[in-house]
């Protein structure tokens, strides 16, 4: 199994570990034509299964609004292309609770996208600018969610 983990917003942050390796980057959430490319881009690289985040309310009822548009939109076009679910419920507290940890410390509160950049650059090997946090909270989610699937054994240890 191999997860696409999607961190849906207007840019949308993507990241596999496929046949080629880590892959990663943003597509526009509201380009239909960049979003089935990206999808069925992650099938032809191995990818069965997406995660994506469920949004939260945060600041305003539109932004959580429009946040919901665009997994609803993301969520078809995975489903076309034949993905299958892990993690539905998947809260961005949940996985930050358990990736966003550095020397054995949690991420203090306001500091999620620049711990974010740091753990998702130690899983793959990359310096994330600042302006790429939304790719690296998707490495950081399918990094988290690749874990606890094989603790449920979904996966087998070592794939």
């Amino acid at each position: 199994m191999i997860i696409l983990a999607l961190d849906a917003a207007k840019t949308t942050g993507y990241a596999f570990k496929g046949t080629e390796g880590w892959q990663w980057g943003t597509v526009d959430g509201y380009n239909s034509a960049r979003r089935t490319d990206l999808i069925k881009w992650a099938v032809e690289q191995g990818c069965t299964h997406v995660a994506l985040e469920q949004p939260y309310l945060g600041l305003n009822a539109k932004s959580y609004g429009d946040l919901m548009e665009v997994r609803g939109m993301l969520r078809a076009d995975a489903t076309r292309e034949g993905l299958m679910y892990v993690e539905n419920d998947l809260r961005p507290s949940t996985w930050q609770r358990h990736q966003l940890v550095i020397g054995g410390r949690p991420c203090p509160k306001g500091m999620t996208k620049t711990w974010s950049r740091e753990v998702a650059g130690r899983i793959v090997g990359y310096t994330f600018k600042t302006k790429e946090h939304d790719a690296a909270d998707a490495v950081c989610i399918a990094d988290y969610v690749t874990q606890i699937s094989r603790l449920e054994g979904l996966l087998e240890v070592g794939k």
